[in-house]
């Protein structure tokens, strides 16, 4: 394989995986300013969650980034949901 095409492939593929990798502390920050206005670390520990997946929980944030007048975009709703299920929900 061509060196330049193989290092080309290489950076693609990197540039790629740090497009989709959430920014924990961004989440963590955007979370912190807005949900905890209405939510207790306890609403995320609850034995009555309402969460059960990863796609739950994006969803939960969004309409709860809705309710609060956040406007926040995909990739901060996304930063939020990582965070929230890195320090709370650990869904696979």
């Amino acid at each position: 394989m061509n060196r330049y095409l193989f290092a080309l492939l290489i950076i693609t593929g990197l540039t790629a995986v740090r497009v989709d990798a959430a920014d924990l502390a961004r989440g963590k920050a955007l979370h912190d300013s807005v949900c905890l206005r209405c939510h207790q670390p306890d609403t995320y520990t609850r034995a009555q969650r309402i969460v059960h997946s990863k796609a739950e929980l994006a969803e939960q944030v969004n309409r709860c980034q809705t309710g609060a007048g956040a406007d926040w975009n995909a990739a901060q709703i996304a930063d939020v949901a990582a965070y929230l299920n890195a320090t709370y929900y650990k869904f696979k």
